[in-house]
């Protein structure tokens, strides 16, 4: 199930029973690109797991018990490691390529998984901090859960842009990451709300597509309500009467209405 929590709007998935490697407390913070550490990665020598190439590490001879997301150490041939509720195990790979929809896990390619991105479910690739995601459109924020609450991993999801709302799918809106400072004025595609201007809400996609869930200097979380985004750099910015478009963190052009 993906969710996006409150903090940094990042989003979860947890298998319903069978998922990727072991991780430490550590690995959980953040939930940039760059800031987790490959689990069971091989760097030895002998042999080469599916998909490394001459030169890039490969799996250690005999492999580790448990396989790992990147280099499949342990997998046959025409398998890969994926994750499932009770850990990462070996599994048939698929010939979609990364970021086609999927219906099921072994219709996507070595080193992805099939999971909801946005409302819909792609084939994803896993990230670390020595497997960022490809190109400026992606970020390694989906977080990857077993059936035990085992934090396992991530894997990229789709970047957006907050004020141009260019996200693929007309049910999703873009919506900022907390504290995403190596992309301002981006955010990530997820299940657009209904909450307008003013609304109640706990998280951002509560609100409808262009706002997002905020709440006044010096308030509370209990106060949070919905807010459209504005243009700080415009001299007309759209917000209404009696609001004015305020910084957001992390962000230099992209703001939120907030009463004055």
């Amino acid at each position: 199930m993906i969710r996006v929590l409150p903090a940094a709007l990042a989003a979860s998935l947890v298998l319903p029973a069978c998922g990727g490697g072991a991780s430490t407390d550590s690995d959980r913070d953040g939930g940039h690109a760059g800031e987790t550490d490959a689990q069971g990665l091989g760097r030895g020598d002998g042999g080469s797991g599916p998909g490394s190439p001459d030169g890039a590490p490969s799996c250690p001879n005999p492999p580790p018990k448990v396989c790992d997301f990147f280099l499949g150490c342990g997998c046959k041939e025409g398998e890969k490691c994926t994750a499932t509720a009770d850990g990462p195990r070996c599994a048939p790979a698929g010939t979609k390529t990364l970021g086609d929809e999927c219906a099921q896990d072994n219709e996507c390619p070595a080193g992805s998984l099939c999971a909801p991105s946005g409302g819909v479910k792609q084939c994803l690739a896993f990230c670390d901090r020595d497997h960022p995601c490809a190109g400026q459109s992606q970020a390694c924020f989906i977080e990857i859960w077993d059936g035990n609450g085992a934090f396992l991993g991530r894997a990229c999801g789709q970047t957006c842009t907050l004020l141009a709302q260019d996200c693929p799918y007309d049910t999703q809106a873009c919506y900022p990451i907390n504290g995403n400072a190596n992309q301002p004025e981006k955010g990530v595609c997820a299940k657009a709300g209904t909450g307008g201007s003013g609304d109640a809400c706990t998280t951002s996609n509560d609100c409808k597509k262009g706002f997002l869930c905020t709440r006044r200097p010096g308030g509370t979380d209990q106060d949070k309500k919905c807010a459209n985004m504005c243009d700080r750099s415009d001299g007309d910015p759209g917000c209404e009467s009696g609001f004015s478009c305020g910084l957001l963190g992390g962000h230099t052009v992209t703001g939120a209405c907030l009463p004055q």
